[in-house]
Parts: C-alpha cells; sequence; structure tokens
C-alpha cells in the first residue's frame, strides 16, 4: 500500500478481532514499513480486549504465566520497521511524507471478513487547527533519556531505561535520546512539518551536544538552543511497569541549564510573534525560568498553550506550585493537565471544583488528560466534548 504525503491509510477503522460466522473472521496481521524521506514515521492503534497473552506486569516482577488482559497500544512505526499485531480492531495511520506499507493477515479460515467499525467522535473543526502547519515555539525542559542494554545485546528501541535501583547497575549499554516536554513536542511537529523553533538550553557536554544535532536533523530550529558553560544536561531514567506504571528519576537539581533560561537568551520579540507559543509547569519551578516564561506570555499576541505539567519532585510544597501557575493561567489560552495536576494547581481536591476554577482563571479552552479514557475538551462558554 503506497500511502501518499498527509493522507489517510485504513479508514474508516474496522476490526477482525472475533470469529463470526460470515461476518468477521479472527486475523493477525504482518506490517513491513517504508517512508521517504527515511526519518519519516506512522502512528496506528491497536485494541483487543480478553486477549490471551503473558501476563507483562507478573513476568516483569518475577512471574509467570498467560491470562486474559486488553492489549491496547499506540504503534510508531519508523522506516524498515516489522510490525506484528495480533488481532488489530482499530487502524488509522497518517503521515506528512510518502509511506509505503507491505502488510500480510492470517487466520484460522480460508476465508477473510472485516466488520466496519464507527469512526472516532472529533470536535468540528479541531482536526483542521491541529494539522495546519504554522510556525511555533516551544519553551521549557529538554534532557537525554537514556535505554540500558545488558550483557546479552544492545537496547530494545522501543523501551526507556529501567529500574535505576536494580537495573541501570547491571547495565553495560545505553542508547540516548531526546526528551523532555520541549524535546518531544518541538521533534513530533517538526516531522508533522510545522515550523517550529525550541526556546530552552543545554550543557555544554556530549549529551548537549546530541541533543542541539539531533533537534537540527529533525528539522527544529535550535537558534535559541543556548548553551550553558557551568552546568550540566539533565537526565532522566524511566521505568517502564507496563501497563500504566512509568515512573521517573530526574537528574536535573538543584538546577540545571534550562532552568537558568533568562530573556537575554532570546528574542522576546521574535517568540511574542510567534502564531502559537507553548510553555509547561515545569519551567516555572525556578526563578531565572519562571520569570523569562512570564515575560514570554504577557507579551505573546497570539495563541498561549500552556502544559500544567506538574512534577511534584522539582517543588518545595504543592502550594508553590499553585501559587506559580496562578500567576499566568489569565495568559494562556488553552491550558492542559490530567486530575492530578488540576487538584495541584487550584489546591482543590475536588476536580471538578478544580476545573471550574481553572477555567474561571481565564483560559477559553480547557483540555483534561484521562490517559486511556482519552480527553475532555471543556470552553469558556460551558460546553464540553468528550476526545476519544
Amino acid at each position: 500500500m503506497l500511502t501518499p504525503a498527509g493522507h489517510w491509510s485504513t479508514y474508516p477503522p474496522h476490526k477482525h478481532d472475533e470469529d463470526k460466522a460470515g461476518v468477521e473472521r479472527a486475523l493477525e496481521e504482518l506490517y513491513y514499513y517504508r517512508f521517504n524521506p527515511e526519518q519519516g514515521f506512522a502512528s496506528r492503534g491497536s485494541t483487543q480486549r480478553n486477549l490471551q497473552i503473558p501476563k507483562v506486569s507478573s513476568r516483569l516482577r518475577g512471574g509467570s504465566g498467560w491470562g486474559l488482559e486488553t492489549l491496547n497500544v499506540s504503534i510508531r512505526a519508523r522506516h524498515d520497521d516489522l510490525v506484528l499485531v495480533p488481532r488489530v480492531s482499530r487502524g488509522l495511520r497518517r503521515s506528512r511524507i510518502r509511506c509505503y506499507y507491505l502488510n500480510a493477515m492470517a487466520g484460522r479460515g480460508a476465508r477473510v471478513a472485516l466488520h466496519h467499525r464507527p469512526g472516532p467522535r472529533v470536535v468540528n473543526g479541531l482536526e483542521k487547527g491541529l494539522t495546519t502547519p504554522s510556525p511555533l515555539a516551544g519553551r521549557v525542559g529538554v534532557g537525554v533519556g537514556t535505554t540500558g542494554g545488558g550483557r546479552d545485546g544492545p537496547p530494545k528501541r522501543r523501551h526507556l531505561s529501567h529500574r535505576a535501583a536494580h537495573l541501570v547497575a547491571p547495565s553495560t549499554k545505553f542508547h540516548p535520546l531526546c526528551r523532555g516536554f520541549a524535546g518531544n513536542v518541538s521533534t513530533g511537529l517538526a516531522r508533522l512539518q510545522v515550523s517550529t523553533a525550541i526556546v530552552s538550553k543545554v550543557g555544554d557536554d556530549g549529551h548537549g551536544e546530541f541533543i542541539r544535532d539531533f533537534l537540527s536533523r529533525e528539522g527544529v530550529d535550535v537558534g535559541w538552543l543556548g548553551v550553558d558553560h557551568t552546568l550540566n544536561t539533565p537526565v532522566v531514567f524511566c521505568e517502564i511497569w507496563p501497563p500504566d506504571r512509568f515512573p521517573l528519576l530526574f537528574y536535573r537539581t538543584p538546577t540545571c541549564p534550562d532552568w537558568e533560561l533568562t530573556t537575554d537568551d532570546f528574542d522576546v520579540d521574535a517568540v511574542a510573534d510567534a502564531p502559537i507559543l507553548l510553555a509547561s509547569g515545569t519551567g516555572l519551578a525556578r526563578e531565572n525560568s519562571r520569570a523569562a516564561h512570564t515575560v514570554a506570555l504577557e507579551r505573546h499576541r497570539h495563541t498561549a498553550i500552556f502544559d500544567l505539567d506538574y512534577r511534584p519532585m522539582f517543588w518545595p510544597s504543592p502550594k508553590a506550585y499553585a501559587a506559580a501557575v496562578q500567576k499566568v493561567l489569565a495568559r494562556a489560552d488553552i491550558v492542559l493537565g490530567n486530575e492530578d495536576e488540576v487538584r495541584a494547581a487550584t489546591g482543590l481536591d475536588d476536580a471538578r471544583q478544580g476545573i471550574a476554577a481553572l477555567r474561571a482563571a481565564g483560559p477559553r479552552v480547557l483540555i483534561l488528560k484521562r490517559g486511556g479514557e482519552g480527553a475532555v475538551l471543556f470552553e469558556v462558554i460551558g460546553w464540553s466534548r468528550y476526545l476519544p
């Protein structure tokens, strides 16, 4: 299948995860991907309830056995990737560059039957707004995430690092990855051909050089990604416990380069003219960066998006975080965060009251993230919409 740039493939959503005579067959699929240019990627989703698979969480903790579990994953396929998908029940792919994939399907029967599945619910106009290329400036931390590899071979590409206290020590190989709010967002937008610049700082070290080179290759403007000649680039280890526990171990305190960012490190007027400005709560955790964020948000003349991004280990207390957030909320057009971040930002235990308090502070749109349950979009006029 050859998918031109900017087009969907495998649409509308469908499923083939149940055996129903004459209606549907349970089939598995194998996909081989190629992209032009090769740095492209495509995303697809796969869901299956009551699938007989190894109990991953049990095996990682030393147990074993098989059981019925729900498979619900989003896969990012890169050039030359081979992806095995057991009994897909949904699949959507879109790429801003040319994508080719060869797929094969197999099941117990000789006949193929697919069941049509209705399309996902999307707020009218939201997709158009998200996919229209426009210049964007992203602000706050960028750092290196590590993937540990043992003595048996190199690390797996789709996994981050291991338990810091127990698995880092025996690891003999590490693979650097560009991570952090600004790094992740900038890379994703650049791959969607959105003109993107990053405003942050790294250390004068190998990690910082890796980040600058990586983002440059991805097409991100690194003109405002400064270099601090005193502090080292921050590093983070991520612990993977599927399906939903991913603790992080940060090496960025008491301070790090991006927390020492000041208005002297970037062109305030140019950032003010960017159609979209993204900032996050982590950037408010230290005085210099907090002051730079405040100035950028106050002077920005277009759409400002603020991610609550609450990391308790970066703050002396939840009250300190809430006080810093309250000072910038009025400058944000769109605010997003999960229920815990809403509670931290407002000091209210009831998430519903917290949502009302955030909306009253000035943002015209609030997006409540709910993990695998999707998201809820609130607008100032009073209505809300569920986003799968």
